[in-house]
């Protein structure tokens, strides 16, 4: 809950966009070692394989959607719409957006991501390359139940 209520504080957008935060607060926490589980993540436990992070970005990033060249008007028109990065889907290499000029969410890959943008537009006094970086452990449920009592046996 926590998670989800961080993405969207940090990323300035309106609380009805609760719903992507969630999912993106999900798919991060899948790719979060854990401490019950010997730091290893969801994926890696499911899978046996690390997950990918290459594609991790800050929730409400500042994007620029790609527009085919069969919905462009003319050749002088913008090759791009600005929209938000909302979250990611699980089956496939894409990314969730909000494309601001169609006023919907899309599912794409073909977009860019404006980092400058991003980093402008947070109301940090400055931004410093000494960032101290810590791992965070988020306690979790063990994934195996635990043992049944036998009750038949005297203590």
């Amino acid at each position: 809950m926590e998670i989800f209520r961080c993405l969207l504080r940090d990323s300035n957008l309106e609380h009805h966009w609760w719903g992507e935060a969630v999912s993106t607060a999900t798919y991060l926490l899948k790719r979060t070692a854990v401490s019950s589980v010997n730091f290893e993540t969801s994926i890696k436990l499911i899978f046996g394989s690390d997950p990918k992070l290459d594609n991790i970005h800050p929730f409400g990033f500042t994007v620029f959607i790609h527009i085919n060249k069969s919905n462009l008007q003319s050749k002088l028109t913008p090759h791009a719409a600005k929209g938000f990065f909302l979250g990611y889907t699980e089956n496939h290499k894409n990314y969730r957006v909000y494309n601001s000029i169609l006023k919907k969410v899309q599912i794409t890959h073909d977009c860019l991501f404006d980092d400058e943008d991003h980093i402008k537009n947070k109301n940090h006094a400055s931004v410093s390359s000494n960032l101290n970086i810590h791992n965070i452990l988020i306690p979790s449920t063990p994934l195996n139940p635990p043992e049944e009592v036998n009750q038949d046996i005297p203590i």
